[in-house]
């Protein structure tokens, strides 16, 4: 089983009802209802939705996803903001993250592009979020590096440096690493905000660090890229590349890659900073390098998209655009997705450059794409979040609430809930549930698509961990990479109880209403663990929405 936190939009909703009398009823409806049988059958190889939550994808800064490949400009949504955008788009949590020039951090959801949240700051914000642990960071040019809460905006802690910080932060092990226009990069207790070191560079830090067996990567505005230990922020080596270093480094096997201000495309040995190659393109590379497949995607203020061999920098290929190209490509096995000052998103075949769409916002893009489960987002000067792709309609809509069903371990059994349904469409893309945890949760919580019965085919199965559930009601998305499905089969939606081994009673509750709310499916429960499964037709479903195609 892959865990994956996938959130949706998170809509708030009071809850004063407890569950203690639900608990004895359905006790009692227990001792009462037949047995509904269950057969097992052989589980396949599941899908797993790969989430973009810091600037290019991940602590290498690869700007590579396994993620299907959007292949139409089809426009599914916008969200205008109050100024342009800069800021490259992260997802995680069902969400898409983002800053403007008019100093707020923007949360929509990735689905719709319905304002989640947002959070004001008192000056603009250049800075790519990173999400993890639900918790959101980014920076300000207000001087501030901010943390808030991912699932409401709320402010948890922040910390003021000496200048603006436009650089976009990196997470990993409880640790969050960002430079400062002050010159300094700093690594921080991600629970706290405790700052536990800092180290001058002698410039201000813009580009994203990187981050990769215990070293930090990052580069400043004397052309310098500096390599620091990961612990406590000792400088191990440093090499000149430029003058003014914009774009941030990208890391693999022992090598790194970064543009230059001079044109160039350097790569060094990430061990010792000595070099490798370099490639020279006509104009500033401020651009971020892009690594899939042995190659190197990177875009240059010639106007030119570039693919280079990454063992030594040999030309493959090049894309001509009509203006600067100083986004950072998105990869998937087959496509680049890269944005130019010309106000174009493209979309070129990964091997010979070949365009297969773009789409023009009528204003320049400096945003990077993110590219997830078959959509590509990206920020435009116009100040506009845009999310391309083939677009999925609701087909079961449940969206009733009375109550929540716990699904947790007790004195009388462990407790777990499952609905049946019959799709209208060939695709399940997805599914909302309504659910919210309460108190400390010892487990964490599942949601499996299942085939025939209870116990049937798992098409597809995500995990949420105690940190990734709010403890306030919510829709919650389950995103399927696009399951095929048929209107003559059931389904099941199935949230199974805790495991063995929990002995506390917190847990997680599924929401569902009284009456028959929905002719396709019903209702089901169990209090011993998934051996015997009850179905109560006809009174009651839970509280849940299907997408696809």
């Amino acid at each position: 089983m892959k865990r994956k936190n996938h959130f949706f939009q998170i809509i708030h909703k009071p809850y004063s009802q407890g569950f203690a009398i639900l608990v004895s009823f359905f006790f009692i409806v227990l001792l009462i209802t037949p047995a509904a049988a269950v057969n097992k059958s052989t589980v396949r190889e599941l899908n797993e939705t790969d989430w973009w939550p810091m600037f290019h994808h991940d602590l290498l800064h690869s700007g590579y996803t396994f993620a299907p490949d959007p292949q139409s400009n089809n426009m599914i949504w916008s969200y205008q903001t109050g100024e342009r955008i800069n800021s490259s788009p992260t997802l995680n949590y069902g969400n898409v993250y983002i800053g403007s020039f008019d100093g707020k951090l923007y949360c929509v959801n990735a689905t719709n592009g319905n304002l989640v949240w947002s959070y004001q700051t008192s000056n603009s914000i250049i800075s790519s979020p990173a999400i993890a642990n639900g918790k959101v960071f980014f920076g300000s040019d207000d001087d501030t590096f901010y943390c808030l809460d991912a699932f409401n905006g709320t402010n948890q802690w922040s910390y003021t440096a000496g200048l603006g910080v436009e650089s976009s932060p990196a997470f990993v092990n409880g640790r969050v690493y960002v430079g400062s226009c002050d010159g300094h990069c700093y690594c921080f207790d991600a629970n706290t905000g405790t700052r536990l070191w800092k180290q001058y560079t002698g410039a201000g830090v813009f580009p994203s660090p990187a981050v990769s067996n215990g070293q930090v990567y990052v580069g400043n505005l004397n052309g310098f890229v500096y390599c620091l230990n990961a612990t406590n922020g000792d400088i191990i080596w440093n090499y000149q590349v430029g003058n003014a270093e914009w774009s941030s480094p990208a890391i693999s096997q022992d090598k790194l890659y970064i543009g230059s201000d001079i044109g160039k495309v350097y790569c060094l040995n990430a061990i010792n900073g000595s070099e490798i190659w370099t490639y020279q393109t006509g104009g500033p590379v401020i651009s971020s390098p892009a690594l899939a497949n042995e190659y190197v995607y990177v875009g240059s203020d010639d106007g030119n998209i570039y693919c280079l061999h990454s063992s030594n920098g040999t030309k493959i290929w090049k894309y001509s655009t009509g203006n600067l190209v100083q986004s950072s490509a998105a990869i998937t096995d087959s496509y680049v997705y890269i944005g130019s000052h010309d106000g174009n998103l493209y979309c070129l075949d990964a091997l010979n450059g070949s365009k297969l769409w773009s789409f023009d916002t009528g204003a320049g893009i400096f945003s990077s794409p993110s590219v997830v489960n078959g959509k590509v987002y990206v920020g435009g000067r116009d100040g506009k979040i845009y999310c391309f792709g083939k677009q999925s309609n609701v087909d079961v809509d449940q969206y009733v609430f009375d109550r929540g069903f716990p699904i947790r371990h007790a004195v009388d059994g462990d407790w777990a809930g499952a609905q049946n349904f019959t799709p209208g469409f060939n695709t399940i893309s997805g599914i909302y549930l309504y659910v919210r945890k309460f108190g400390t949760p010892s487990f964490d919580l599942t949601v499996e698509l299942r085939k025939n019965n209870i116990q049937g085919n798992l098409l597809d199965s995500q995990t949420f961990t105690p940190n990734d559930v709010p403890n306030f009601w919510g829709w919650v998305n389950i995103d399927f990479d696009d399951v095929l499905v048929n209107s003559e089969t059931e389904y099941f939606i199935v949230v199974p109880s805790a495991p063995n081994g929990v002995t506390n009673s917190f847990g997680y509750e599924w929401g569902y209403a009284f009456g028959n709310q929905y002719d396709g499916g019903s209702f089901w429960f169990t209090r011993d663990g998934g051996s015997l499964w009850r179905d109560l037709p006809n009174m009651y479903d839970f509280t849940f929405k299907t997408f696809g195609y």
